[in-house]
């Protein structure tokens, strides 16, 4: 940035309001170092939604690539989420760094968009989604708290281990439970860092990071057959594939 761009840089926080470091990216800037306003992505949102753009053949073609995946699909550059039964859905993505939140949002019916900043949270609690499908539930910071405080308990090591193993989901990427120490690490293409689950009960788990929840389906020996994965209000199940 720019001495002048940087003068204008809103500062990020933490979930306790505190100031957060601003992450600079050397490599694979596109991934989280790109700078932008809210008046900057609304313009590209209106090239999205304008069919006389001389952009339209190529933003087309953008939306017409899809691959499946749980409760969306995958276009280039873009989610296809739908929101409801029957609903046709919504093209949307978003991302976060530390300190700092980003959804770009429209709905190609009604050619309506939406963009959210935030530098307060590390999300923007689905408010995007929300003013675009007013019954999908906006987490407010209430809610965001109450995740927070989501107590976590200790599980049996040997129950640990009979979740180790791959989930594949009908039409979406394989999950991976993994044990590392005395926890269970969740890999996805999406996380391929992977995401601590924190044990609410013998079998049921949480994130910190999202409103997420991992359930996972036992037969009598208390191995695991399934694992259904809760995320925006959605139930998504996954087979167990493969042991540790």
């Amino acid at each position: 940035l720019s001495p002048e761009l940087r003068a204008r840089l809103a500062a990020g926080h933490d979930a306790a309001l505190q100031p957060a470091r601003e992450w600079v990216l050397p490599v694979l800037a596109g991934a989280g170092s790109l700078r932008s306003t809210a008046n900057d992505l609304l313009t590209l949102l209106a090239a999205f939604l304008d069919p006389d753009s001389p952009l339209a053949p190529a933003m087309a073609a953008m939306l017409a690539t899809r691959r499946p995946g749980p409760n969306l699909q995958q276009a280039l550059g873009w989610w296809v989420i739908p929101m409801g039964p029957g609903d046709a859905g919504i093209v949307t993505h978003g991302g976060a760094t530390f300190g700092y939140a980003a959804t770009v949002a429209f709905d190609p019916a009604t050619r309506v968009g939406v963009v959210v900043l935030s530098n307060g949270v590390q999300d923007d609690g689905g408010l995007a989604w929300h003013l675009l499908r007013p019954a999908f539930p906006y987490a407010t910071s209430a809610a965001r708290q109450a995740r927070a405080e989501r107590r976590e308990i200790s599980v049996d090591a040997r129950l640990l281990d009979g979740y180790v193993g791959r989930y594949q989901p009908a039409g979406g990427d394989a999950i991976t439970i993994e044990r590392q120490g005395d926890g269970l690490l969740l890999r996805s293409p999406s996380a391929p860092q992977g995401v601590w689950l924190r044990a609410e009960s013998e079998r049921v788990f949480f994130i910190r990071e999202a409103d997420l929840q991992a359930t996972f389906e036992t037969d009598g020996a208390g191995r695991a057959i399934a694992l259904v994965i809760r995320f925006a209000g959605t139930d998504t199940r996954a087979p167990r594939v493969g042991g540790s």
